[in-house]
Parts: structure tokens; sequence; C-alpha cells
């Protein structure tokens, strides 16, 4: 998601079908994504924990 890979949870919010979470890159706390939890919930795009790359790969930023 716009080149970030490794995100922490900036806020909880909404209630019931409207339940969300604000994250933001770990790399870059200027920048803020909202995810609703059915969203957050699919485990073929989120995964918990980290992902360990490669030396040779680096993070792109598309902004």
């Amino acid at each position: 998601m716009k080149g970030y890979r490794h995100f922490e949870v900036n806020q909880y919010c909404g209630r019931n079908e409207e339940r969300c979470v604000k994250l933001f890159p770990v790399n870059n706390k200027d920048i803020r994504v909202r995810i609703s939890w059915t969203g957050l919930r699919t485990l073929s795009v989120w995964t918990s924990g980290w992902l360990q790359l490669p030396n040779d790969e680096s993070c792109t930023i598309e902004i």
C-alpha cells in the first residue's frame, strides 16, 4: 500500500458495521490509512507480524 509494508494502529473507530482502524506506516507517521474492520480481517491482504525482506530489496514510496 503506497509502497509501505509495515503499519501500526493509530486509532480504532466506529461501531458494528462501521468499525475501522486508522493505520500509519512505521517509517512515515505523517501518512494515515483508514481500513474497514472487514477489510483488515482479509488474510490475503493483511498479515500480522513482520515480513523479512532480502537485503537488496528496499521500500519504494509512491505518494
